[in-house]
């Protein structure tokens, strides 16, 4: 299965809010069992750390993951 994953990364150890862009909102709901998140803590580190989240549309869902902000455009 084609897997969509999207690349997030902080040179922080514990900073877990991120930003996605519309874009990215739209291709996260539309292939959601096939997307996945990699957050990427330590980078600039020796040892950084990987979180994965597999489909991050269902885990919003079912309020393992919140949604903190929203963008208006008019």
């Amino acid at each position: 299965a084609i897997r969509h994953i999207e690349v997030k990364a902080t040179p922080s150890s514990d900073k877990s809010i991120f930003r996605i862009s519309c874009r990215e909102w739209e291709v996260m709901k539309e292939f959601a069992n096939q997307y996945r998140i990699f957050r990427v803590f330590d980078t600039c580190s020796n040892n950084p750390r990987i979180s994965k989240i597999k489909n991050p549309a269902k885990e919003i869902q079912e309020g393992n993951i919140e949604v903190k902000a929203y963008e208006l455009k008019i």
